[in-house]
This record gives C-alpha cells, sequence and structure tokens, in this order.
C-alpha cells in the first residue's frame, strides 16, 4: 500500500533464518564495513548528492546503512568486495577528510537474524512519482533540515539486546 509501512516478522527465506544476498552475490563475496566520519564536517548538499549519483552508476546494487544499538549508532556500507574501493572512494572524496574504518564483522553481522531473536521489517514507499524529490533544502538550512537527523534521533534510546538496521 501506498505510502504505509507495515511490519513483518521475518521469514525463513534460506533455511537459516537470514534473507539471501539481494544482490544475488554469494554472501561470502559481500563486505561490510564501517564508516566513522567527524561528528561535525562541512559537507554540503551538493558533495552528498553528487557522491550519491557516481555510485548509482555502479554495475551491482550495494546498501548504506545506519546501525543502531544502545550503545552507539554506527554507519556502514555494505556491497561485493570487488566496488568496496570505489564505493568508499566516493565518501572520502565527498567527506574529505573521514577516516574508513573496517570491520569484519563475520558472525555478527547486524544484518543477520541470530538463534533466539525476532525481527520486524517494514518497507516504506513514496507517496508522490519517484521522480519526485523526498525533501529538498538550502545550502543555508542543510544542517538544521537534514534528513539523516531524524533517523539518528529515532535511533536514541535503544535497550540493551536491540538493534534497528536501517537501508
Amino acid at each position: 500500500r501506498q505510502g504505509d509501512a507495515e511490519p513483518r516478522r521475518s521469514g525463513n527465506e534460506n533455511g537459516n533464518g537470514n534473507p539471501p544476498s539481494a544482490t544475488g552475490t554469494p554472501q561470502s563475496a559481500i563486505r561490510l564495513v564501517e564508516v566513522v566520519t567527524p561528528r561535525r564536517n562541512e559537507t554540503t548538499p551538493a558533495a552528498v548528492e553528487t557522491m550519491l549519483q557516481a555510485l548509482s552508476r555502479l554495475p551491482q546494487p550495494f546498501s548504506l546503512e545506519i546501525l543502531g544499538e544502545p550503545q552507539a549508532v554506527r554507519f556502514l556500507v555494505r556491497a561485493p568486495k570487488a566496488h568496496m574501493p570505489a564505493i568508499l572512494g566516493q565518501i572520502e572524496a565527498a567527506y574529505g577528510y573521514s577516516l574508513v574504518e573496517t570491520r569484519d564483522y563475520g558472525d555478527r553481522d547486524p544484518g543477520q537474524v541470530r538463534d533466539g531473536e525476532t525481527a520486524a521489517q517494514a518497507d516504506l514507499v513514496l507517496r508522490g512519482a519517484p521522480y519526485l524529490p523526498i525533501k529538498t533544502w538550502r545550502d543555508e538550512d542543510w544542517e538544521a533540515s537534514s534528513p539523516v537527523l531524524g533517523i539518528l534521533g529515532s535511533l536514541q534510546g535503544l535497550q540493551e539486546g536491540e538493534r534497528v538496521l536501517v537501508q
């Protein structure tokens, strides 16, 4: 239903409770990287837009994710290993002095449902036409109107044992 988000229980799509790779790429060929940028930075909306335009030209899908846990909020990139250098290069070009820290999540991938866990999922669909902008901004009010601020705010106050992954 357009404009609605319905939580769903995660199914057992591939026998272990975890969805198959959306890219069709074997999970062993996917890399998960944490990107650490300075808390305050001077990156403009135009730089982020240019970065996303360049990334949209990659031949395979990738995911920019925000992981919320009780102790931290992290920015992650999930992509085929072969495309990770190009993605990280675009992020570094947009954010300039960012520090890209790689982390091997292995069995602790936050996107995988572990034994004893329950998962809920929601798909959000645009109400308007897909070519319309989700949000517009002016350079002078970018910091106050960043669409990411609402997502980050919703990840505050998570309880022990909870985690949220936003793609």
